[in-house]
């Protein structure tokens, strides 16, 4: 299954009228991936916790923002690897 939003993209969860910014994704071996969704919001003046929805019931609202920097990929296979 591939990623249906990217980082930084406000959704909305077409169920309970969430609205936020995809800030981080976690896929399963089921198959299934959920998006971190922060809504921009404060409650009682504080940040609330992101929420943890399935991407299937989010729906695109607009690019809302872009990443604060770009983190270098550090997993996986190094591109030259040392020889053993």
């Amino acid at each position: 299954m591939e990623h249906k939003f990217e980082l930084g993209q406000k959704v909305k969860d077409v169920v309970t009228g969430l609205e936020g910014i995809v800030t981080s994704r976690t896929e399963y071996l089921t198959g299934c991936i959920h998006c971190g969704v922060q809504p921009q919001n404060l409650k009682d003046g504080k940040p609330q916790d992101p929420e943890w929805i399935d991407q299937s019931r989010l729906i695109f609202v607009d690019e809302g923002i872009r990443p604060i920097y770009e983190v270098p990929n550090t997993s996986g296979p190094e591109q030259n690897p040392p020889n053993l």
